[in-house]
């Protein structure tokens, strides 16, 4: 069977303030794998990120999308950047096999989550 998990890992944090304005940009990376030993076809992920500022307010984006088959031991990694324009905290998340359609060795591996006080 296949057994797919989800990583996200925070490559940087880049100050880029200057004059008294607040940016930051975050470089991180996603990987999809399957470390079960049969193939999965029809992998169905998402991801997205959210800033809660110290000031109020916030933003967040995402969405779902399909990835190629993932044989045993394949793994999809996708870099990616946010832009931060106030103190607080950035978290970013993702998911494979969200319909939850492929059976897998584990269903419990499927989320991922990481979080950054900027």
């Amino acid at each position: 069977m296949p057994d797919l998990t989800v990583n996200i890992s925070v490559t940087n944090v880049i100050n880029n303030s200057v004059n008294g304005s607040v940016q930051f940009l975050i470089n991180y990376t996603i990987t999809y794998k399957n470390i079960g030993n049969v193939a999965a076809y029809n992998v169905t992920v998402s991801s997205g990120e959210s800033m809660a500022c110290n000031s109020g307010g916030g933003s967040g984006s995402g969405g779902g999308f399909q990835i190629p088959a993932l044989n045993p031991n394949q793994a999809i990694s996708s870099a990616s950047s946010s832009v931060v324009n106030c103190y607080g905290l950035w978290s970013a998340s993702a998911a494979i096999d969200i319909t939850n359609i492929i059976s897998e060795l584990n269903e419990n591996n499927n989320n991922a989550s990481v979080s950054r006080s900027i």
